[in-house]
């Protein structure tokens, strides 16, 4: 089903299919931002401190950041989705405030705290208060290209990040983008719509999770990857799923494993694991030790592995992939993958109450 061209586009009303097709020239393009949208000023001092507020498809860049940048950071990078800042967040703290839409509730609420405190600020936005704010107040602005799904909007709000902490010498190289793009547009050939079934993972995968529970696992420095195939299945697929990371899962959920012995569980989950082609001898002696602990109760699985010669490009490859794997789960399943009614639905019931809250994420 997922081979007959005409069906897809007929399904895929909103044409998301258009949205990954441009995620490595989007991320190329936002990556060069600081000579062409940003508003350049001059830094009068370095951040001690960073955070990266957002919440829902506009705060993932901030995990992909921090989970690349977690070795090599002279500062901490802490992304936050509450309503309110960390405590910590001072006048010596760099506070990204990201928001697609620009009326994120959540996301205005910290910017608000932010520029109370007297923080360094930056915005990454489309519009809405966000932009008028920061424009009122010469808040540089990151600016994104509006009319596209928040979680579409992923690599323009990745690269602006990384234009973002590169001025401010956070980031000290943006060569390695440059590889990771090449590696998205490698992965865009194999997995496109064009592929037949038997020639591509993605549908492939995609197949296996359809009227299934998908359980997600990555490495704890790839969490960012699994956080975003979580989203992407429930917002694409309209399929209830769940992430955690490894070793974390080994102190606590695998107690409850022998459960999915029993006929119920082992019909409805699916495991996948997120993995980097890189990894260190004593993450895959713990990998391997879980799968072969799974196996031994007779629990299927499968993998989305990075892939690339840098960091970056292993994190980003794994979570383009993730991207087409939902994708064509929504197909398979027969549903438009764009619409968000049940998320327009239940923000709609919070805003009656309380109608200081915004919409979009």
């Amino acid at each position: 089903m997922l081979d007959d061209i005409s069906r897809v586009k007929t399904i895929d009303r909103s044409n998301m299919r258009s949205f990954l097709q441009r995620t490595p020239e989007d991320l190329q393009e936002a990556t060069n931002i600081p000579s062409t949208h940003i508003a350049r000023t001059t830094i009068s001092k370095m951040p001690s401190k960073i955070v990266i507020a957002g919440v829902g498809g506009s705060s993932i860049g901030g995990d992909v950041i921090s989970n690349w940048l977690s070795d090599s950071a002279t500062v901490p990078i802490v992304v936050s989705r509450g309503l309110h800042l960390p405590g910590f967040a001072d006048e010596d703290t760099l506070v990204i405030v990201v928001s697609y839409s620009g009326d994120t509730s959540e996301t205005l609420g910290q910017f608000d705290e932010a520029r109370e405190r007297q923080c360094i600020l930056y915005a990454v936005t489309s519009g809405g208060r966000l932009s008028r704010v920061s424009r009122e107040h010469n808040i540089p602005i990151a600016q994104l290209k509006s009319g596209i799904p928040p979680r579409a909007a992923f690599p323009q709000i990745f690269g602006s990040l990384i234009s973002i902490l590169y001025k401010y010498e956070i980031i000290q190289d943006t060569e390695v983008v440059q590889s990771a793009v090449d590696e998205l547009k490698r992965i865009r050939l194999e997995v496109d719509i064009s592929k037949d079934t038997d020639q591509n993972s993605a549908k492939e995968l995609a197949l296996k999770l359809v009227g299934k529970f998908p359980v997600i696992y990555s490495l704890e420095r790839m969490s960012g990857v699994a956080r975003r195939f979580k989203n992407q299945l429930n917002e694409n697929g309209k399929v209830y799923s769940k992430f955690d990371t490894i070793p974390e899962i080994c102190h606590n959920e695998v107690e409850s494993w022998p459960e999915l012995k029993s006929d119920l569980w082992r019909s409805r989950c699916s495991f996948v694991f997120i993995r980097d082609h890189s990894q260190e001898d004593n993450e895959t002696r713990i990998v391997r030790g879980i799968i072969d602990f799974l196996r031994k109760l007779g629990i299927d699985f499968s993998e989305i592995v990075g892939r690339g010669t840098n960091a970056l490009a292993r994190l980003l490859s794994a979570i383009y992939m993730g991207d087409y794997v939902s994708f064509y789960l929504a197909i398979a399943k027969g549903v438009d993958p764009t619409p968000i009614d049940e998320i327009s639905r239940l923000k709609k019931s919070i805003w009656l109450r309380d109608s200081s809250l915004h919409e979009s994420p």
